[in-house]
């Protein structure tokens, strides 16, 4: 089987041969205008979201900080990075408009396509509304005179503005974003280590402290290796709900410059660096806060 891309009067013709048949489907092509560094930083920062902040506290009190550590292992290297690379592979074979949407009809049935679809559209819904309650309740951190619901409208219009605007300044929005994202991570790396080495105001060099007399696995729901055991499951799902997977790229594939270049190179590179930013962050969390303590994050 041979796969060729064509571009015709707007459109992008894709011509598949078998068996000497040739099948050609017409799908109306979108703006290419994503660059690079907007795909990459997008999927950088994509994959990183407020829960990292703001709902890590509540798994981190019933599991500890070791399980934490190992659910998004478990969950990056088994699935996140296999399953990155083969969408990634994919994608840059036939970079078209609805991607894996169109992919699912193309090659297994209209109907897989079809549910697809509708399953992701009511997941991308409930992940905006989990994201804009979650910018209130951080708000409500500095702010509790402002009702919730103030925060929750202005992050919804900007999430709607955004994506109404072209393709081209919406990528350089994510690109700035994405950057602060990252920026405030690696701040809270810095400052985990500067303070766990004395650099606070009492001078206390607490190191791991908040690791040792059973604090860095937590049973949960049963005793002993059974409760380890689900801990590290919790975990898992936890680190399911908050990592962005794979599909980002391939949502993108039909509005990135060059596809065939610059899909193969980003989906090499981000899987390790989203690793690296969840695994590093948590561990910093888990060395700041006592998985235990009251003075936990919510």
């Amino acid at each position: 089987m041979t796969t060729s891309l064509e571009k015709a009067d707007g459109h992008e013709n894709i011509s598949t041969t078998v068996a000497d048949h040739v099948v050609i489907t017409t799908i109306q092509q979108t703006r290419r205008g994503l660059s690079p560094r907007h795909v990459q930083l997008m999927t950088i920062a994509g994959g990183i979201g407020v829960d990292l902040f703001v709902g890590v506290g509540g798994v981190l009190s019933k599991a500890g900080p070791l399980p934490l550590i190992i659910g998004y292992l478990i969950y990056g290297l088994g699935f996140i990075w296999p399953t990155m690379l083969n969408i990634a592979e994919m994608a840059a074979w036939l970079p078209i408009r609805g991607s894996i949407y169109e992919l699912a009809s193309l090659f297994v049935d209209p109907a897989l396509g079809f549910a697809m679809g509708w399953t992701y559209f009511y997941a991308g819904a409930m992940l905006v509304c989990t994201e804009c309650v979650d910018v209130a309740t951080v708000m409500q951190y500095w702010n509790t005179d402002i009702n919730p619901a103030v925060w929750i409208a202005i992050a919804s219009y900007l999430c709607y503005f955004m994506n109404m605007v072209a393709v081209r300044w919406y990528g350089e929005a994510e690109f700035i974003m994405g950057s602060t994202k990252i920026l405030l991570i690696l701040g809270l790396i810095m400052a985990t280590f500067v303070t766990m080495v004395g650099g606070n105001p009492h001078h206390d060099a607490y190191g791991f402290r908040n690791w040792k007399n059973g604090d860095t696995a937590h049973e949960y729901y049963a005793e002993g290796a059974t409760g380890i055991s689900l801990s590290n499951c919790i975990c898992v799902r936890y680190a399911v709900f908050t990592i962005g997977g794979p599909d980002i790229i391939s949502l993108s594939a039909g509005e990135i410059r060059n596809p065939r270049k610059t899909i193969p190179k980003v989906a090499k590179l981000i899987v390790g660096r989203i690793l690296f930013f969840y695994v590093v962050g948590i561990l910093a969390v888990g060395i700041i806060c006592n998985s235990r303590g009251l003075g936990r994050l919510r």
